[in-house]
């Protein structure tokens, strides 16, 4: 009787960390399986362009797939990464992720991406894989700190200068947009 008390209460937390729009008010979606290996062939390509970037930041990261395949496989930068996430039980699996993975350039984050506190360089590169509501207020929030480049997956911002479009196999695109 015990085991199933525990386990209902457990099951609820985690349910719970999906369920409250207060804990995570944009539903969790993982990005395509492919977006790691066509993002490092893109930024290949493209390496004098993006040699000047210092920062990859993954807001609404997830359960962090997309960064920390970047962070393991993307060495031709010196970059550091930086996932954002609002959902408790995402941050504490990417935290236990990172800890038995050893990433040292990259920070797992806690936070509401409109109400994070960072310090914003110059030359940053933000993923976003949003509904164009909140893709919308983020970018128009992230103009007001930072200078860089956005890659949206999925939905095309409208308020941005699109630098590349890229077809992905499922048939949807990543916008490489400056911001």
């Amino acid at each position: 009787m015990i085991w199933f008390v525990i386990t209902f209460f457990v099951l609820s937390v985690i349910a719970g960390c999906f369920i409250f729009p207060k804990l995570s008010p944009v539903p969790y979606f993982p990005s395509y399986k492919d977006i790691p290996g066509v993002l490092i062939d893109f930024f290949k390509k493209n390496k004098k362009e993006f040699a000047e970037y210092d920062v990859f930041v993954d807001l609404g990261a997830g359960d962090g797939g997309l960064i920390f395949s970047l962070a393991m496989k993307n060495r031709s930068f010196n970059w550091r990464y930086l996932a954002v996430e609002i959902n408790p039980f995402l941050v504490f699996f990417m935290r236990v992720r990172k800890f038995f993975g050893r990433f040292s350039n990259l920070q797992v984050v806690w936070a509401d991406f409109f109400a994070f506190k960072y310090e914003f360089s110059q030359k940053m590169i933000f993923y976003l894989y949003l509904s164009p509501e909140y893709l919308n207020k983020l970018i128009e929030f992230l103009r007001k700190k930072a200078d860089g480049v956005v890659i949206s997956y999925f939905y095309r911002p409208d308020s941005l200068q699109i630098i590349k479009a890229i077809k992905l196999k499922n048939g949807r695109y990543l916008y490489v947009c400056r911001l």
